[in-house]
């Protein structure tokens, strides 16, 4: 895809797609910041696999620290349905894209972020 041009007040053009501004129009291909719209909508961007491997580790490590302390079932349905109606809950993989973590049904602290009684929702919803 190419940049499509527009006039600016300062007799500039700028290409609306990726947000480009220049003297003038000339061809290029256009490569649309993957962050812009990312408050439009949150579940599309997801973190990197460092970040959750990162997230994870401090996750789990405060969760081993206090002796591996586990939420009932009750206690992970009614969290788990607070996640599957925020917008950065991947349903498909059953995580959340703000910190990666999974967010699931799982009673297994190491396999549940929820399950884990030290861990709260990095959006601070539950």
């Amino acid at each position: 895809m190419k940049c499509v041009w527009e006039s600016t007040e300062s007799g500039m053009v700028r290409c609306p797609q990726c947000g480009v501004l220049r003297p003038n129009p000339r061809t290029r291909v256009c490569r649309p910041d993957p962050w812009k719209d990312k408050a439009k909508n949150p579940a599309e961007l997801k973190p990197s696999v460092t970040k959750k491997a990162l997230n994870y580790a401090a996750a789990w490590t405060r969760w081993a620290l206090k002796g591996m302390p586990t939420r009932d079932e009750n206690q992970i349905r009614e969290i788990l349905a607070i996640c599957v109606k925020c917008d950065h809950y991947d349903p498909q993989g059953e995580a959340c894209n703000e910190c990666g973590c999974c967010t699931n049904a799982r009673t297994q602290g190491w396999a549940n972020k929820i399950a884990m009684a030290t861990e709260k929702c990095p959006l601070e919803k539950w």
